[in-house]
């Protein structure tokens, strides 16, 4: 892993270890006291409207004082306070203007976003009692949480899918049925932090993979962020809606990448609202070679686990057409070892599917992810070397891959599209 520092964090990458504020706890007096002056200061940077106010405000903020924020998180009697819509609002100023504080801004309005998004769904009360009552006394308050916001997010897509309106939590809503609430972020906000987002998106990953905050779920977000660029003509001047989506869907294709399992459903829910053309493969999703190996070692490592292989067949996160995506011509030595995984996803998901028209998908797009990495479909070609092309007929071979076709094509029957496209 590169050592530089972030540009924005201050932080060597790779150097994160994890916060106690991850823990549960049961804080002093004077620890919630604290705690409670610092979140008050950060909430004050969303209502100071004199610029000059909220830089000296800026100021006094430190890293320190965010740790001290997040303490409230650990406790089950204290977390109720990041349930403030301002906290959000100033961990967004907090990230677009300070450098050392990123990370702890970030993991601060993802937990203040998700309790906020909890209570307009009228379950937070019933979920901190939850919290208060959880049989393990290590159980994480921010985990439990972000557990509650991943299922009641599946809920209210299959409500919208119904003629449900969603917005409405989120202060969006232009429905006369509905009682209006304050937006929970502003215009401005989520255009800046969908930006901060993708403008940054490769460091954001690392600091995923290597620092615990992943572990909070950042499928409340993701949530937010779908609307918002469902709804883009409204909120914003600028990139046209189709690469707003494209932005999204590789934003979450890549933190799906490293998400915790809890949170993988509720991705693929706010995922399947966004349709991309197939313009969106003509570009490649990584930003260099480092960026490259990093989501190619991050999808080994999801196929390379000791998981039950119908759980793994079951997986909605892995991807092998968007991995297909991200290799480069300076990781080449992954390749094989993709193939080895890709092709191993297929057999486990053979197993599980009988559906003759989900089979045909999965050919599609077991097929598809192959082929692309012997030649990307994206603007970013590459030769490989002899001993990779090598490597990668090794793979296949050793993967049984002729005997998983003959298996689709056996399954399918000689009328199926398949079987038709790929016999004589």
């Amino acid at each position: 892993m590169d050592t530089s520092l972030h540009p924005q964090w201050g932080r060597t990458i790779g150097s994160y270890s994890l916060p106690s504020d991850m823990n549960r706890t049961t804080l002093s007096v004077d620890s919630e006291l604290t705690g409670l002056q610092a979140m008050q200061k950060i909430s004050q940077l969303a209502t100071e409207g004199r610029i000059q106010g909220r830089e000296s405000l800026e100021e006094n903020i430190d890293i320190k004082m965010l740790h001290c924020a997040l303490n409230l998180a650990s406790d089950p009697a204290t977390i109720r306070q990041l349930a403030n819509p301002p906290i959000i609002s100033g961990c967004i100023c907090l990230m677009k203007t300070i450098s050392r504080q990123h990370p702890r801004a970030t993991s601060l309005l993802v937990g203040a976003l998700n309790l906020c998004l909890l209570e307009r769904w009228g379950t937070l009360d019933a979920t901190l009692a939850t919290v208060k009552d959880y049989p393990d006394p290590r159980g994480s308050p921010q985990i439990i949480t972000s557990v509650k916001v991943a299922g009641t997010i599946m809920n209210q897509f299959t409500g919208m899918n119904i003629g449900a309106d969603f917005d409405s939590a989120l202060g969006w809503s232009t429905s006369t049925n509905n009682r209006r609430q304050a937006p929970l972020l502003s215009r401005l906000d989520m255009s800046t932090l969908f930006d901060l987002m993708w403008n940054d998106r490769k460091l954001f990953l690392q600091a995923l993979v290597n620092d615990i905050s992943t572990s909070c779920g950042l499928s409340g977000l993701f949530c937010c962020f779908s609307r918002y660029v469902a709804r883009a003509r409204e909120f914003r001047q600028g990139p046209d809606d189709e690469s707003l989506k494209f932005r999204l869907f590789e934003l979450g294709s890549r933190y799906s990448l490293v998400a915790p399992e809890y949170q993988r459903e509720a991705m693929m829910f706010v995922m399947s609202t966004t349709n991309c053309s197939q313009k969106w493969n003509n570009t490649p999703k990584h930003v260099d070679a480092e960026d490259s190996r990093l989501m190619m070692s991050s999808y080994i490592k999801q196929l390379s686990d000791n998981r039950d292989p119908i759980l793994i067949a079951r997986d909605p996160s892995i991807n092998p057409t968007f991995i297909s995506l991200v290799t480069d011509a300076q990781t080449q030595d992954l390749l094989p070892e993709v193939m080895k995984c890709t092709i191993k996803y297929g057999w486990f998901a053979l197993l599980d599917e009988e559906e003759a028209d989900k089979l045909e998908g999965l050919n599609d797009i077991i097929f598809g992810g192959l082929w692309w990495l012997f030649q990307p479909p994206h603007n970013r070609p590459y030769r490989l070397k002899e001993i990779t092309q090598t490597q990668l007929i090794d793979a296949m071979h050793g993967g049984d891959f002729l005997d998983w076709v003959a298996c689709i094509l056996t399954r399918l029957g000689p009328a199926s599209r398949t079987s038709a496209f790929y016999l004589p």
